[in-house]
């Protein structure tokens, strides 16, 4: 991966991270707003983004593709979690899809598609480093 992919993969993980800091859930503005920072909070969340900023721009290495795949794929499945799970020990006492699509704000969506972007974008960018000069990748 060429230094200009690198530091756009960086820049899309600091946008995750900074849509962490708006507010993602709630029942009403103003008065029950819970921010990203819930996510952010988890050690499992601290430990994918030291995975993708090491595997990101850890030089050429076996590892590399594993790392940064591992840390946004973990990034992405915290921030489903906590979509899936938040409301339950705050609100509703119960499991429930219907509470978590209502009470998402549209700050949420934002920050998950940055962290879909991220994944996707990194996967294609890594299995295309990946390849030697000249061969073509092979479909899955």
């Amino acid at each position: 991966m060429n230094q200009t992919k690198k530091w756009c993969v960086t820049l899309l993980a600091a946008l995750c991270i900074g849509s962490m800091f708006l507010s993602w859930f709630g029942g009403a503005r103003g008065v029950q707003e819970i921010s990203g920072l819930l996510v952010l909070k988890n050690p499992a969340t601290i430990f994918a983004l030291v995975l993708l900023i090491f595997g990101i721009w850890m030089p050429r290495n076996p590892l590399r593709f594993f790392m940064t795949v591992a840390g946004s794929g973990l990034l992405l499945v915290m921030e489903l979690f906590y979509f899936l799970t938040w409301h339950i020990e705050t609100i509703s006492g119960a499991w429930s899809i219907v509470e978590s699509f209502e009470m998402a704000y549209p700050e949420f969506y934002v920050g998950f598609l940055l962290s879909v972007a991220l994944f996707v974008l990194n996967l294609l960018w890594q299995r295309k480093a990946g390849q030697p000069a000249g061969e073509k990748a092979q479909p899955a």
